[in-house]
């Protein structure tokens, strides 16, 4: 059975007990036992799906973190290739430059000796005119959350409360 399934049978049961209980006056009857004891193994179902599903997150954590040490490693390895193009590249325009040869064919390739043009800043962003500056505006959501937290009003923010699973 599916943890939705269980957790509404779970429910179900439940409320059936208890509307029983009510019915026979706090009574135990037959039939009170008989939901008792379903209610009782569902219960059990239910924590096992739990305690499945906390195993299975487990595992998927520690795969998670082993494909980080991986993407780690790959992260290096790339930044290890991407210097060597750059090494080779530096190499080539030395070469074609010591020629003076701007442009080449091979069978291959085609290379040609390029201008491009960076900018390259010798004083902090602050001090350009403010026509070269961008600013970047982003909202303090943890000081935004402590105001609504002591009942200020900010507008256009809303303390939102999220459930969640909390396993340990």
């Amino acid at each position: 059975m599916h943890l939705v399934e269980l957790s509404l049978n779970v429910s179900e049961l439940r409320d059936r007990l208890k509307s029983l209980l009510d019915e026979a006056s706090g009574e135990i009857t037959a039939e009170v036992e008989d939901v008792e004891e379903k209610l009782d193994c569902a219960t059990l179902d239910l924590e096992s799906k739990a305690d499945a599903y906390a195993w299975i997150r487990e595992e998927l954590r520690s795969e998670a973190a082993a494909l980080k040490v991986l993407e780690d490693r790959f992260r290096g390895r790339r930044q290890a290739r991407e210097a060597a193009i750059r090494r080779l590249e530096d190499r080539l325009l030395h070469g074609l430059n010591v020629a003076g040869v701007e442009k080449m064919k091979t069978q291959t390739h085609s290379v040609t000796v390029a201008t491009t043009y960076a900018v390259a800043l010798s004083v902090d962003p602050e001090k350009l005119p403010k026509l070269y500056r961008r600013i970047k505006v982003e909202a303090d959501k943890a000081a935004i959350k402590k105001a609504l937290q002591e009942n200020k009003k900010v507008r256009g923010a809303a303390l939102v409360a999220n459930r969640g699973v909390r396993i340990r």
